[in-house]
């Protein structure tokens, strides 16, 4: 009897051990692509909400102060003012205060950097890729034109399917949306509408 019961607690053989761990190997092996894509989307979500939340901050301050606020590429991380130049892949953002001297720090407001692993352009409305918010609360492109535009946020992988997000602006109003570009599909520049 007492021969029986320490037979049955030995553990598991070899045998067992090694199905085991090829189940293991199989579900993690399904698992990592989904889990990447998964993480991509998530910055891409992120990115574009860091890049709508500097829109918002833009316009919030264009109603408080009452006159006109840029939301802007900026060259570096400590630019004072706008970059200019249309269809530049963005690398950071700015939100100036351009009714003070080029040289004056309180001029930014608010700056961000995008991931060095997302691709983010401006339509080409978006003239010296510049938003203007007005005091009140419209988006213009900088001749003061009310203006219709997208900011594109893109991971160039095709996995996820769904590897871009937009920042559609018209007006009043800034969405986002999700866009299926492809691995190539990030180097071009989006549509306005």
């Amino acid at each position: 009897m007492r021969k029986c019961l320490l037979n049955s607690s030995r553990g598991v053989s070899l045998i067992e051990l090694m199905i085991a761990l090829t189940i293991l190997g199989v579900l993690v092996g399904l698992a990592v692509p989904s889990f990447q894509s998964f993480i991509i989307s998530n910055r891409l979500t992120s990115q574009t909400n860091e890049l709508l939340g500097g829109y918002q901050v833009a316009r919030a301050e264009a109603i408080r102060l009452n006159r006109p606020i840029h939301f802007c590429r900026a060259a570096n991380a400590a630019a004072l003012v706008c970059a200019g130049g249309a269809q530049a892949t963005w690398q950071f953002w700015i939100v100036v205060r351009p009714d003070l001297p080029n040289a004056n720090p309180d001029r930014v407001i608010q700056r961000g950097a995008i991931r060095p692993d997302m691709i983010t352009r401006a339509s080409a409305a978006m003239l010296n890729d510049t938003v203007v918010l007005r005091s009140d609360s419209l988006a213009a492109n900088i001749n003061n034109a009310a203006l219709t535009a997208t900011l594109q946020v893109c991971a160039a992988t095709a996995n996820p399917q769904e590897n871009s997000r937009r920042v559609r602006i018209a007006l009043s109003r800034a969405v986002i949306e999700r866009a299926q570009l492809g691995a190539n599909g990030c180097n071009a520049a989006p549509g306005n509408a």
